[in-house]
Formats: structure tokens, C-alpha cells, sequence
């Protein structure tokens, strides 16, 4: 895997823009670079929502004691009240907690998130994804 950009988002990036210009609290910025086989086992964070957008590719998302959704390209997705969640790029891949995953920081609230290959970590939580 090559190494992480370590630039900020283009100014022409309309979402990066108004993410900022928001300027919400207790905020963190990470773009995820995932090649398959990724999964990744998010979990709850109380009281923050969670955003998810998918510029490239497709993922799959699944939220506890639901079926998994097929994120395809362009699409935004809003994790409420922090829930915990797996995202993956197939069904039944192996989620890997997100905490045993290296991120590279950028600055004090953006980092980027390079992961590809599960191994053997994590169990098979994901159904099948409709794309």
C-alpha cells in the first residue's frame, strides 16, 4: 500500500468545504483509503454521529440487529447517536476493530486510514449487501 496523502482536501471539494466551514465540536476528519478485502468494526461512540461518504468504490454497511446496506459511489450516509457499526467491502469479510488500525494524522482533527486485508481478526457480522 503506498503512503497517505498528507495534503488537505482540494478547496474545490464542495462536501471537505462545508464540513469546515462548519465548524462543529469535538469533530475528527479521517479519509479512509480501503482496498478489498477491508473490514472494519466502528464502534459506538456516545453521543456523536457518524458521517460516511463514499467517493469511490462501494462498501457495505451494517448496523447492529439490521441487514446490511450497499453503499455505492456518491453516497452520504448519517450514523446517528454514534452506533456501532461494520463496514466491509463484501459480505462476510472478517471485521477488524477499528482501534487495532494504524491512522496517519495530518493535523489535530484530520488523519487518513489506510487498510486493506483483514487476516484473522474480528468474525463474520456482516449478511449478504445488496449493492
Amino acid at each position: 500500500m503506498s503512503a497517505p496523502s498528507t495534503t488537505l482536501p482540494s478547496p474545490d471539494d464542495p462536501l471537505s468545504e462545508t464540513l469546515h466551514a462548519m465548524r462543529i465540536e469535538g469533530t475528527l476528519y479521517c479519509r479512509a483509503e480501503l482496498r478489498a478485502p477491508f473490514g472494519i468494526e466502528i464502534p459506538a461512540f456516545e453521543g456523536m454521529m457518524g458521517l460516511i461518504v463514499v467517493t469511490e468504490g462501494h462498501a457495505c454497511l451494517q448496523m447492529p440487529g439490521g441487514a446490511a446496506q450497499g453503499l455505492a459511489q456518491g453516497s452520504l450516509t448519517l450514523v446517528p447517536h454514534g452506533s456501532t457499526r461494520w463496514l466491509s467491502d463484501a459480505p462476510g469479510t472478517p471485521a477488524r476493530p477499528l482501534g487495532m488500525l494504524q491512522f496517519t494524522p495530518i493535523t489535530e482533527r484530520y488523519e487518513i486510514l489506510q487498510h486493506s486485508g483483514c487476516g484473522r481478526f474480528g468474525a463474520d457480522h456482516l449478511r449478504r449487501c445488496a449493492l
